[in-house]
């Protein structure tokens, strides 16, 4: 199985982006498969050098990575028959990024697309996602905070860059900015489709039509609504806390996450 894994901070337009690589002809994927970064941080632990030594009774260094290549391909076996000709699995899970050095080690002709989008708007849709729990009467498990969620973008960011400073990793990795996506899509879809080595196809230019009966997605109400599903490319998404934010979340906000803003080139 070739793999392309997606991930980044969540509400950053990762979806959209399995959604376009998923309805591709020669790609086949599928909703989040969740447990990517846990079964290799377990992977991580049981591989260090002195674990590795502790344990050789059960297994050595190279028996270990071949069971949870093998363990974990299982699970996409059937996957790949969904899609006859189809040259790549795409997974996308937001925490795939903290699994993204391990996965691109194991998987020598895996590639990984890492989507970010400006904090502060995905901050933004963090809050849409609480006012639509609140509408359904729930709280949102999550309990996602400004603190929180900067903390988490910006924990998203610098696995990003540790992963781009490893010289031998970089040239399998490619970023996806929403902001350029959404306002450009036909050139910045040419870039990821060549990177990957394909042409793109007319449906990847209207992702309205791409319905989540295609790509297996199960929407999930205040996470992820049908309109939210089947809308096109949205500008009207981006640069949305320079609009809606109040001065003083603005500025905590831009004090929070500023470094990392800065690393992507968006205005501080």
């Amino acid at each position: 199985m070739r793999f392309i894994f997606v991930g980044g901070c969540a509400r950053s337009g990762t979806s959209l982006v399995q959604k376009l690589l998923a309805s591709h002809s020669r790609i086949v994927g599928g909703p989040e498969f969740d447990h990517t970064a846990g079964i290799f941080e377990l992977y991580r632990s049981m591989s260090v050098e002195w674990r590795l030594a502790r344990q050789s009774f059960y297994y050595e260094g190279s028996e270990l990575a071949r069971a949870f290549k093998d363990f974990y391909e299982g699970f996409f076996t059937p996957v790949v028959g969904r899609k006859a000709g189809a040259d790549f699995v795409s997974e996308k899970t937001p925490s795939n990024i903290f699994a993204a050095e391990t996965l691109l080690e194991l998987w020598p002709d895996a590639v990984f697309v890492n989507v970010v989008r400006d904090g502060r708007d995905v901050l933004l849709s963090h809050e849409d996602v609480n006012r639509r729990y609140r509408q359904r009467g729930e709280r949102n498990p999550e309990r996602d905070t400004l603190l929180s969620v900067s903390r988490h973008w910006n924990a998203c960011a610098d696995a990003y860059f540790s992963l781009i400073d490893r010289p031998e990793l970089r040239d399998r990795v490619f970023l996806i900015e929403f902001e350029r996506l959404v306002a450009a899509p036909q050139e910045e879809l040419s870039r990821l489709f060549d990177f990957l080595g394909l042409a793109v196809e007319e449906r990847q230019l209207c992702p309205e039509e791409i319905t989540e009966q295609e790509t297996g997605v199960a929407l999930e109400g205040a996470y992820f609504t049908k309109a939210l599903y089947r809308q096109p490319f949205n500008t009207g998404k981006t640069a949305r806390w320079r609009r809606e934010m109040s001065t003083a979340k603005r500025t905590a906000s831009t004090v929070l996450l500023r470094t990392n803003l800065r690393r992507f080139h968006y205005p501080v």
